[in-house]
């Protein structure tokens, strides 16, 4: 029996990162041939997904903080004590900037297959920060850099050219279960899925929208955001000081995101960055188009423009504003751009990525 280790910042977040690993390692938990581990840094009561009913878990005593060297610090203690009895194969470690606390004798050990998952993208590093020594480190350690769309692949191949056979294409992908609904055009409400923080730009969301409502007919029209985060009493500001009270609301973490779908007429994505954007595609697969930021990278992997959603120029409020109008006032267009939801490339089906993940590790 192969035995895999998972290891990630936290297994009690809701984020994309959790909910991507918690799909593929249910899935090898169902055969016989793995044995999983998740190696959480962080401490928890409750995990937010599940990982295998044959799954083990290993959590560290980080609790959450903002002191940031703190974390650092510790962070290297603990995967120490993690690490220390743990005998595997394989790791797959989710995201580049946990490598700079891997101990140097599973780095160096050559029989162990050690891959890492990047989910920012080299253009959304900070230089000289945790995620780019993490990356100077996978070059020189790691088997695999596995990179979630085909524009990661060829910007790091022409960075990193010496290095070109170490990173591979394994996109996210959603729940082969997941439901596609009827679109219904008369829905009048627009979904925000995400962290309510800085870098999915929320308050981005919540202004574009307010410039719509100034336009009498559409006044009815809602917007929902689902996530919790930091961001959270500054937006429910800018709601109060706009006068949004019956149009914005904010609707907290929801386990079960996919079923939600059929309630909107379409998804709307503010992200700075998006290494890949799993909720688009969540959307698309449930029938929904999406109107999102031209943002390195995801989104213009999975949206094509004026087909299954629309694209606007990245940070650009007034564009984003304009292409929220042109779908409400518009219910042709919304019709047409939701029948075309289901052109997806094949590439992101569940079990062909499934499969590309047995084969690496």
């Amino acid at each position: 029996m192969k035995k895999i280790v998972f290891f990630i910042s936290s297994a009690a977040t809701g984020g994309g990162i959790q909910r991507s690993a918690s799909m593929i390692t249910s899935e090898l938990d169902k055969e016989e041939k793995y044995s999983i581990t998740v190696v959480s840094l962080y401490n928890y009561d409750k995990r937010k997904y599940d990982y295998g009913k044959n799954t083990k878990h290993l959590k560290g005593s980080i609790e959450s903080t903002n002191n940031a060297k703190k974390i650092i610090y510790k962070a290297k203690q603990e995967c120490r004590n993690l690490f220390l009895n743990l005998e595997f194969d394989s790791i797959i470690i989710e995201g580049l900037g946990l490598i700079p606390f891997i101990p140097k004798k599973i780095l160096r050990n050559k029989a162990i297959n050690k891959i890492v998952r990047d989910h920012t993208g080299y253009s959304n590093f900070k230089k000289y920060g945790l995620t780019w020594f993490g990356l100077k480190m996978s070059l020189k350690y790691m088997d695999r850099i596995i990179v979630l769309t085909k524009e990661n692949l060829l910007e790091y191949s022409q960075l990193f050219s010496k290095y070109r056979d170490k990173f591979m294409v394994i996109p996210n992908t959603v729940s082969s279960n997941i439901k596609r609904f009827s679109y219904n055009s008369n829905n009048k409400k627009i979904c925000f899925i995400g962290r309510l923080s800085n870098e999915k730009g929320p308050d981005m969301a919540i202004e574009a929208f307010s410039k719509v409502l100034n336009v009498n007919e559409y006044s009815e029209w809602k917007l929902d955001l689902y996530g919790t985060g930091p961001m959270l009493n500054y937006l429910k500001s800018i709601v109060h000081d706009k006068k949004l009270e019956r149009n914005v609301f904010f609707k907290g973490y929801e386990s079960n995101i996919k079923d939600i779908y059929n309630k909107y007429a379409f998804l709307l994505v503010s992200s700075k960055f998006e290494s890949f954007g799993l909720v688009i595609l969540e959307a698309l697969k449930a029938g929904i188009p999406v109107v999102s930021f031209d943002c390195n990278y995801g989104p213009r992997s999975l949206i094509k423009d004026g087909e299954n959603g629309l694209l606007v120029t990245n940070g650009d409020k007034e564009e984003l504003s304009k292409a929220i109008y042109s779908l409400i006032s518009n219910e042709n267009l919304r019709n047409q751009l939701a029948k075309n939801t289901d052109q997806i490339d094949s590439e992101f089906d569940y079990f062909k990525v499934i499969t590309k993940w047995e084969n690496v590790i």
